[in-house]
């Protein structure tokens, strides 16, 4: 299933669909191009990345309600977006 926005979607909706599947973002990139990610908070994944060591000097960050932080499943690695900026998910 495609989910295509053309209003800023609910940060808890978006939440709640990651948490639960593996999923194919799309949005703009502040440098205006586009960004496809397999992404996911599923708390497998989640635990996996949370589980390694952390880098020196890391800290923990404040997350803005405009903004949903999720795992990039092909990297392994926690990204950022903001909600205005999604384009679709594909579930």
């Amino acid at each position: 299933m495609r989910l295509i926005y053309d209003v800023v979607p609910n940060k808890e909706d978006i939440t709640k669909i990651l948490s639960e599947n593996v999923v194919m973002l799309e949005f703009k990139k502040a440098d205006g191009t586009i960004r496809r990610m397999k992404a996911s908070c599923m708390p497998d994944i989640v635990a996996e990345l949370s589980s390694e060591e952390k880098p020196e000097g890391s800290r923990t960050r404040i997350v803005p309600d405009h903004v949903v932080c999720c795992v990039d499943v092909d990297l392994g690695e926690w990204r950022s977006f903001r909600l205005d900026s999604l384009i679709s998910i594909e579930v």
